[in-house]
């Protein structure tokens, strides 16, 4: 008999007749793992559950999270460096948002603020009302999911480190491809001002409804959808773009 075998990426020594699992003692360090490790944990549990034991056998889940979250965080941040370089988002316009949304607060009495995470504009806007919250700390972010009607308790309380309230729309149980749409309706519904960055003239790439499918078609871009949504609604729409 071999003193050693992997299997299903576990290694396994001989002892006597048996083979155990060659198991580590985790380390002492205390691991930094924000939002995104956290969301990112759920979906392996939940779907890749031979990885999860895997890691957990060998000592290196919280590492793995840890390294996933970071290299997420890394991945917004250049998401929105993207957004300042191709739509021309400059300090100038940061400070402008920030201007907006202090006079929403100040002068509107605004206090409450929905917020979705589709964006790399959702995550300026939340960055910004994040620091105007140290100053208004009466403020409060509430994030709508488009996903997970149901969520534990470990993913509630990582959304509660960056929000005050989240909820899912009872009425987006079966809503599929629309959550999305759906769920910035839901924004609207509960709002009296919207903040947008839309450029009218932009388009989304083209496409098509299936693969079988001998012509594609223009769609409209989820801003369009939801700024045509906001003007049917009466809202009061402050673009930065204007």
């Amino acid at each position: 008999m071999k003193e050693k075998l992997i299997k299903n990426g576990i290694e396994y020594v001989r002892n006597g007749d048996y083979y155990i699992p060659n198991l580590t003692v985790p380390d002492d360090k205390v691991y930094n793992i924000g939002k995104y490790g956290k969301m990112h944990a759920k979906f392996v549990k939940e779907n890749r559950p031979t990885v999860y034991s895997m890691k957990m056998l060998n000592g290196t889940w919280l590492a793995y999270l840890e390294e996933i979250d970071t290299t997420a965080k890394e991945m917004v941040n250049n998401l929105i460096k993207d957004m300042v370089v191709k739509q021309g988002i400059t300090e100038e316009l940061k400070n402008k948002l920030c201007g907006i949304i202090e006079n929403l607060i100040v002068n509107e009495k605004v206090d409450t603020f929905f917020f979705g995470s589709k964006s790399a504009f959702d995550d300026l806007c939340h960055k910004i009302t994040t620091e105007l919250k140290e100053k208004y700390p009466h403020i409060k972010r509430i994030y709508v999911r488009s996903a997970y009607q149901h969520i534990p308790d470990w993913y509630k309380d990582s959304l509660l480190k960056h929000y005050e309230g989240t909820y899912f729309p009872e009425h987006m149980e079966n809503a599929g491809r629309a959550s999305y749409v759906e769920r910035n309706q839901e924004m609207i519904n509960h709002s009296k001002f919207c903040v947008v960055y839309y450029d009218e003239n932009y388009l989304p790439p083209r496409r098509k409804n299936s693969r079988r499918d001998l012509f594609d078609y223009q769609p409209k871009s989820g801003t369009a959808v939801a700024y045509d949504y906001a003007v049917k609604k009466k809202r009061t729409i402050i673009n930065l773009l204007i």
